[in-house]
Order: structure tokens, then sequence, then C-alpha cells
């Protein structure tokens, strides 16, 4: 698994990190940075750190005269693609496949993922 040669983590963690990302990211491309556990926000640190996700923050001035801050997680896309265009043309100089579709400006990440990747948060009961 990708992820886990870019983390450096054995591949039952890195599947454990791809599930909470995708968890979180679900359909969209940016999240919130107030929606993560503590946990999780430090495995946001490190997926940031290796270039996977970026953040980003805005400023808005509540009525009241109060400065609002909001801060956001980004999936890195361009790097993402960059890794996975890597890993085709490794694949082919040893003919493996890896069939990757040309990206037009309506696709998202979540278009190349296999269906067994989405899985919902356990809820659990206390």
């Amino acid at each position: 698994m990708v992820l886990a040669d870019i983390l450096d983590i054995d591949i039952e963690q890195a599947e454990e990190y791809a599930h909470m990302v995708m968890d979180y990211f679900g359909f969209e491309e940016i999240v919130q940075d107030n929606l993560l556990d503590m946990r999780d926000r430090q495995i946001f640190y490190i997926l940031e750190l290796k270039g996977i996700l970026s953040t980003k923050g805005i400023e808005a001035r509540l009525h009241n005269g109060k400065l609002w801050r909001i801060h956001y997680w980004e999936l890195n896309k361009k790097m993402i693609q960059k890794t996975l265009q890597e890993i085709e043309l490794d694949n082919s100089k040893t003919n493996q496949i890896i069939d990757i579709p040309k990206s037009s400006k309506y696709d998202t990440i979540y278009d190349y993922l296999p269906k067994e990747i989405w899985t919902a948060r356990k809820i659990l009961n206390a």
C-alpha cells in the first residue's frame, strides 16, 4: 500500500489511517478542523508533513465585532495524483497494469477509489 510506504508504517496501520481520513472527508474535499478529535488531528498533521493533506483558514468578523477563525484540512489532490502516476509508471516498467483514467476538471480523487473503501463510521452505544 502506497500510504504505508510514504509514512513508513505497516499496512494495517496505513489502512486504518486511510479509512479514518475517508470517513472524515466523505464526498467533500475539505474538512473543518474542529470536527477532529485529538488523535485524528495528530494523524492529519503527520499526513500534512508528508504532503497528503494541507491546511487553510479563514477569518470572519462577527456582528458583535469579534474575529472568528475557521481552520480547514484539504486533500492535496495534485500530490496524490502525481504519486498514483508514478506508481503507474513504475508498474508499467514491470509489466503490471493499474488503470488510472485521465482526469477532467469534474473528476475528484474519490472517483478512483474502489467501492470497498467506502465505510461508514461505527456508532458506539454508550
